[in-house]
Formats: C-alpha cells, sequence, structure tokens
C-alpha cells in the first residue's frame, strides 16, 4: 500500500508511478487528514510511504497523523521523499518514529524535484517538469526490483550539515517560519474556495468571498500553488514567482 502526502504535485506524481509499476493500491493522505479519518489501514504488501521534506524532515503533519492510524498486516515501510534540496537526516527521524510504532523501517530513498516552496526557496520553471519527471521515472525504474523483492533500500549518505540541519533546524524552523503570518490574496481573488477545499489542515475559511488563514498552517502551499488565477501571495517573498503543481501520471 501506497501512502502519499502531496500539495504541489511531486510527491503524487512519484506515489502514482510506484502504484502503476508495482499494481499497489494508492491512499491519498491529504483526505485522510482533511476529514480526521483515523480508521486502521491494512495491507499485504510492505507500506510505502512518499511525501516532501519539510525543512529537512518528513512533514510533522504526516507523522502526526500516522501517529494516531494502526498500520496492520504486513508491518515494513518503506520512505520515499521528494525535495529540491537536501533530504538532511530524514531516514534516521523517519526510522526512529516508525520504530516506535513496532515497524520495520526498510529505508529513505530521496528524489531531487522541482523547487516548489517559492516562500523561502527557488523560484520554479514549470517549462523543466517533463525533464525533472523523467529523471525521476528512471530513478524509479531502478528502485522497483528492490522494493518487488521486499529488500533494504541502500542506505544514504548523510552529511554533517545534513544532520545539523534535521536536528537543530527543524524545530527552528517550525517555531519561527512556519505559520500563517504572511498570506493574502490580491486582487485576483474569485472566491471560488479553491484554497479552502486543498488545505489539508481546514486551515482556510472564505468570509466575505476571501479567504482567511487561522493558526494552524504547516506551509504546504498547496493554496498558493492551487489557486486559479495566483491570487495568493505570501509577504512580498512569492511577488512575480512562478506558480508550479506537477500534473505528471
Amino acid at each position: 500500500m501506497i501512502l502519499y502526502f502531496s500539495a504541489m504535485g511531486n510527491s503524487r506524481f512519484v506515489a502514482l508511478t510506484l502504484a502503476k509499476a508495482l499494481d499497489d493500491e494508492v491512499v491519498y493522505l491529504n483526505d485522510k487528514i482533511k476529514s480526521s479519518d483515523y480508521s486502521p489501514l491494512k495491507s499485504k504488501k510492505p507500506y510505502i510511504l512518499v511525501c516532501p521534506i519539510y525543512a529537512w524532515r518528513t512533514p510533522r503533519i504526516v507523522q502526526a497523523y500516522l501517529d494516531k492510524v494502526e498500520l496492520q498486516s504486513n508491518k515494513s515501510i518503506y520512505v520515499i521523499v521528494t525535495t529540491c534540496g537536501s533530504s538532511g537526516n530524514a531516514g534516521k527521524y523517519a526510522k526512529d518514529f516508525f520504530e516506535s510504532k513496532e515497524m520495520n523501517f526498510m529505508g529513505i530513498k530521496t528524489f531531487h524535484m522541482m523547487g516548489s516552496y517559492i516562500a523561502f526557496m527557488e523560484n520554479p520553471d514549470p517549462t523543466k517538469e517533463d525533464e525533472f519527471n523523467q529523471r525521476t521515472k528512471q530513478g524509479i525504474d531502478k528502485l522497483i526490483p528492490t522494493l518487488r523483492e521486499e529488500q533494504p533500500l541502500v542506505k544514504e549518505k548523510v552529511s554533517l550539515a545534513g544532520r545539523f540541519m534535521s536536528f537543530v533546524a527543524n524545530p527552528f524552523f517550525y517555531r519561527f517560519i512556519i505559520g500563517k503570518d504572511g498570506f493574502y490574496t490580491n486582487d485576483q481573488c474569485i472566491g471560488c474556495k479553491k484554497c479552502e477545499k486543498v488545505c489539508p489542515l481546514n486551515n482556510i475559511t472564505i468570509v466575505d468571498s476571501k479567504p482567511v488563514w487561522d493558526h494552524n498552517c504547516t506551509h504546504c502551499m498547496a493554496c498558493i500553488h492551487q489557486c486559479p488565477t495566483q491570487a495568493i501571495e505570501f509577504k512580498k517573498i512569492t511577488l512575480k514567482k512562478n506558480r508550479y503543481y506537477n500534473h505528471g501520471v
């Protein structure tokens, strides 16, 4: 069973590509989280978690959800992450988490894809989507035999800087950077409620035809990247930056 969380489509692309190659079931965690559906999951095959990297670890929103969910039957799990930079020491923290749930952690694999966290990182170039997706697909093709044979993944090397970012920068980032302050709409907002619909934390409500952000924000940026009129901004950082959603697969 493939469990995936995705706000901007990169992890969705990886999850659906894996599902097609492995003929495996897919569960979209965004919907589960949004509806507070903590019912047990059951899989005969090893679980595969696919998600982006947030602040050099797997997202807290995903861990918080899985902490409340019983993963039944098969007790092995792989973690596959997408990022435009470093995944830091994410594997260590994922291993600790899943072993605390008495799961057999089978390793982590990082796929470097188009950057789309435009609140603090690069301006994505949508014309390069096919290039990134094809390269990622080639990496997935190489990974498939290992997953089919249910063998552990090759251990990824982690630099000293990566260890520092996951250990020190991650909690700093969540405490001082991630939050609702800074989101607003420009004159292009049409009150379509798409942002409210795609927010996995139900953090956006429409008031007088305009979105209002509450305090429970995880900076997934789904609202910005999936807005059909590019009406949402974050401070002045996102002004004139491209919006991007990976529509591959």
